[in-house]
């Protein structure tokens, strides 16, 4: 269970002192474990550029930086 609340943390943006806190872990831990995620992440992002010159994204962050 706290494997999934840590990725759900890592993708919410949550800090890590909020995650350890929340996970009931030490600090260090959880920055360990994020870092880890992270290089994962970054070593399976693809090495080759896009085949076409124009790509789409989702509206994912239409709203980005908008206050609530």
């Amino acid at each position: 269970m706290q494997v999934v609340l840590l990725m759900r943390g890592i993708c919410k943006g949550e800090t890590t002192r909020e995650l350890a806190a929340e996970l009931k872990l030490n600090y260090k831990t959880v920055l360990d474990m994020r870092h880890k995620v992270h290089a994962n992440t970054e070593s399976e992002q693809p090495k080759t550029p896009l085949l076409d010159s124009h790509s789409e994204t989702d509206e994912m962050f239409q709203n980005a930086g908008e206050k609530r």
